[in-house]
């Protein structure tokens, strides 16, 4: 008798079936999309701090190949290059991975007033997620 009264009630109100299947497929597409870009967003993050990286790797190992190496400038760059180099690209969920590129960004201008050079990296925003 119950099984009558389960397609009655589908004739008669389907506007539970259909909220609920829209549900469900709206539910799946969100996901989806929200995931394509999630993706998207951390690609283009992670290709800007790499930039951002690259470039403090390369403008340091340019002045350590024209400073003496027993200078002050030469361990401080030296001592700042090992720790780009340390720089982990993988798993980047953890809360100190901000923190290591704000630290970065203090080193390099700390190493710029230390050659007495004036330099920006070009497209510094702020890091967030």
């Amino acid at each position: 008798m119950e099984n009558k009264d389960d397609t009655f009630d589908s004739i008669l109100f389907p506007e539970d079936r259909l909220s609920a299947k829209g549900f469900k497929e709206g539910y799946a597409y969100g996901s989806k999309q929200g995931f394509d870009d999630a993706c998207a967003a951390g690609y283009a993050r992670g290709k800007d701090i790499g930039k951002e990286v690259g470039f403090y790797v390369g403008f340091v190992q340019l002045w350590l190949e024209m400073i003496d190496e027993g200078s002050r400038q030469h361990r401080v760059l030296a001592t700042f290059v090992s720790k780009l180099k340390q720089f982990q690209v993988q798993g980047t969920e953890s809360p100190d991975y901000t923190n290591q590129i704000s630290q970065f960004r203090a080193k390099f201008k700390h190493v710029c007033a230390l050659l007495k050079v004036q330099l920006d990296y070009p497209s510094t925003q702020p890091l967030a997620f």
